[in-house]
């Protein structure tokens, strides 16, 4: 008879502990399959950046070679804004001898009327 006390007694004991049990196996599943969705968007992400890695490289490297050519394009610049100013420098002493040729020009003329004066002078 006790023992079919015990039996009947510990029933509810029982069934609430499968119940527990049941709930802590189904909080269980829940979390692994948690888990295994985070690691599944863990993966991806992985993924997306071993792909934004070589992308980044590929930027700072387009970057590097846009950096050189433009200075090259200076070294470039320079180059032309000095033989502008030699060019100008240049024209600038044409301009400069173009006047005194045409201050001496007048002078020789009136040189060389005096000698053709003188010339005629002496012939007469």
């Amino acid at each position: 008879v006790l023992n079919t006390i015990a039996d009947i007694s510990s029933e509810p004991l029982e069934l609430s502990f499968h119940i527990m049990n049941f709930l802590s196996l189904y909080c269980h599943l829940f979390f692994i399959s948690l888990q295994l969705l985070f690691g599944f968007f863990n993966l991806q992400i992985k993924s997306s950046i071993i792909l934004v890695v070589p992308f980044k490289l590929c930027v700072h490297f387009l970057d590097l070679i846009f950096h050189c050519l433009d200075i090259i394009f200076t070294w470039l610049n320079l180059l032309l804004q000095f033989s502008n100013l030699v060019v100008q420098d240049k024209f600038e002493f044409l301009e400069l001898l173009v006047l005194l040729l045409q201050i001496i020009d007048p002078l020789f003329f009136v040189l060389d009327s005096f000698v053709t004066f003188l010339n005629f002078f002496l012939q007469s």
